[in-house]
C-alpha cells in the first residue's frame, strides 16, 4: 500500500476560521488509485441522473 493519501475538505461556508478548517478536513482515500475509481464513479452517477 502506498503513503499518499487523498485529503477531502467540507465547506458549509466560504469564509473560514482556522478551527473551522480543520475540522472540515478528512482522508477520504488512502491511495491516488482510490482516488480515481471514487472520482470516475461519482461522476458517472452524477451523469447519468443529471
Amino acid at each position: 500500500m502506498s503513503t499518499e493519501r487523498a485529503i477531502c475538505l467540507l465547506f458549509k461556508k466560504l469564509v473560514l476560521t482556522p478551527e473551522e478548517a480543520s475540522d472540515s478536513i478528512f482522508i477520504c482515500v488512502h491511495s491516488f488509485e482510490e482516488f480515481l475509481y471514487r472520482f470516475w464513479v461519482e461522476n458517472r452517477l452524477w451523469f447519468d441522473l443529471h
